[in-house]
């Protein structure tokens, strides 16, 4: 560069240009992080949404329950006290009809078939290797006492509450004790002193193999604790019985249930026949909570809890546009080199080529989006080895045409091991071609390297792309024009 174009490259160099369209391509090329901030922000505005008709569904039901307390308070004024003692009594049927309905419902015993009822019965003897003798007083056999100890952990929820857990029994443990049980306790039968049934029953084969094996496993682990508290024994599983079998217990059990359900239900029609509509209003406040929100609905919209479709769409659109508009303000204002295009525009430098010593993305699959915008805007890097067979031609044939002997390769940027592994490349390859190449840093702040670009007299910058500022581009041109240096052109390094 001739010292008599000092003032229009200065002029060039201080007068960038802000492509809009290369703006836009980086912007797009940041799409990770477009889509992670896009992301954060919708989860930000849908927590957001979701905390505010949190606490206006609860300010709402707060206002309702304060409404109906203030409409039963005169509802009850209205009504004379004997009145009022009929919405009680009332009240009191209503609950054991909800209490029994949601007993028929939930019990599992109370939905099997009695008639069609599977079961399985484990039978056990308990040895206590006792031998009677005339002279022996027969209370010395500790045999009954253990055979209540069994019992006990049986029907006071010490094996239920052992099971539950193995069986991943989630329902209320009560229903869980009507499937396990004594016959003997049920029927009257008295089985012999040394021996203890259980019977297991459920809605298949499979819940009564689950329900079975844990009780069986529970029992035997209890045998030491009973063996500790009451006498040394022998716990043998004699028998497991499977039967289809008639349960008329259950039977009748079910059909008293029903007929309590109807007597009470009828008991309750007979009660509110003569109602007044405050005593109806009254009583269908306090119990019934369906019918009272259905009314409620009809005159204001009940609000639920949740997240907003508005406010989730509105944090996407948020989140990628501030993160785009972040990208565009960093682009604006960088003061570092973005391209070998640029800097051929700014500085009429000679682009020989780019390495990319990192080739980043090409085996993963977000790598794909990134290639397929190259592809979109025109850009064909090639491979790396294609890209550096492509660099060396151009440095050989600039050599051979301008008689170049002696090449001096210099950097304002610092240049990881694998940079300079290609610098290094490149300098093989010149010597092959008969070019005394040589690398020296920095000639900015190195004085050595300055010395040696002013020996030499030809220099080819090698700069980084992202990393290199304008300022030490501009002052390196700069010294070599001060020096008469010339600048055969740029080597630039360009991350895949």
């Amino acid at each position: 560069m001739d010292k008599n174009n000092r003032e229009a490259f200065s002029r060039a160099s201080e007068e960038r240009e802000i492509r809009l369209g290369d703006m836009l391509w980086k912007i797009l090329y940041g799409w990770r992080g477009i889509v992670i901030c896009a992301l954060v922000f919708t989860l930000l505005l849908g927590g957001y949404s979701y905390l505010s008709s949190s606490r206006a569904a609860k300010a709402q039901k707060a206002t309702l329950e304060q409404s109906k307390e203030q409409q039963a308070e005169e509802q009850k004024k209205a009504l004379t006290e004997e009145e009022l003692k009929a919405v009680d009594q009332a009240r009191v049927v209503q609950e054991q009809i909800a209490v029994k309905q949601a007993y028929a419902e939930d019990s599992v015993a109370m939905n099997l078939d009695p008639y069609h009822q599977k079961c399985r019965t484990l039978q056990y003897y308990v040895d206590t290797h006792y031998s009677w003798n005339i002279n022996a007083d027969i209370k010395d056999n500790p045999a009954s006492d253990i055979v209540k100890g069994y019992s006990d952990y049986i029907n006071f929820q010490g094996l239920l509450n052992d099971i539950k857990d193995s069986v991943k029994w989630e329902e209320d443990i009560s229903f869980l004790g009507e499937l396990i049980y004594q016959e003997g306790l049920r029927s009257g039968y008295q089985s012999a002193p040394n021996t203890f049934e259980l019977t297991v029953t459920g809605r298949n084969e499979k819940e009564i193999d689950q329900l079975a094996d844990a009780a069986q496993k529970a029992i035997e682990a209890q045998q030491a604790v009973i063996a500790e508290k009451i006498a040394d024994h022998d716990l043998i599983l004699v028998d497991t019985n499977d039967r289809d079998q008639v349960n008329t217990e259950l039977a009748d059990k079910q059909k008293l249930l029903d007929k309590d359900i109807m007597d009470l239900q009828t008991q309750f029609k007979t009660l509110t026949a003569n109602f007044k509509p405050e005593q109806q209003q009254l009583l269908g406040i306090e119990f019934d909570e369906e019918e009272g929100e259905e009314e409620e609905e009809a005159e204001v919209q009940i609000i639920h809890p949740g997240v907003s479709a508005k406010y989730v769409l509105l944090g996407f659109v948020l989140g990628a546009f501030l993160y785009a508009a972040w990208i565009g303000v960093l682009y604006v204002f960088d003061k570092r080199l973005k391209s070998s295009k640029e800097c051929q525009e700014i500085y009429g430098i000679r682009i020989f080529g780019s390495i990319a010593p990192k080739e980043r993305g090409e085996k993963k699959f977000l790598g794909c989006v990134d290639r397929w915008l190259q592809k979109k805007q025109g850009l064909h890097r090639g491979t790396k080895e294609e890209r550096e067979a492509l660099l060396l031609t151009n440095l050989f044939v600039t050599c051979r045409k301008d008689h170049v002997k002696k090449l001096l390769l210099t950097s304002s940027a610092y240049l990881d091991e694998e940079a300079k592994q290609s610098v290094e490349m490149i300098l093989q390859s010149l010597r092959g071609q008969g070019v005394d190449a040589s690398f020296h840093g920095d000639i900015i702040h190195n004085a050595e390297s300055l010395e040696q670009m002013s020996e030499i007299g030809t220099v080819v910058f090698v700069e980084e792309a992202g990393v290199t500022t304008y300022e030490d581009m501009e002052t390196q041109m700069l010294l070599c024009m001060e020096q008469e240096a010339s600048v055969l052109g740029l080597v630039m390094i360009e991350q895949s």
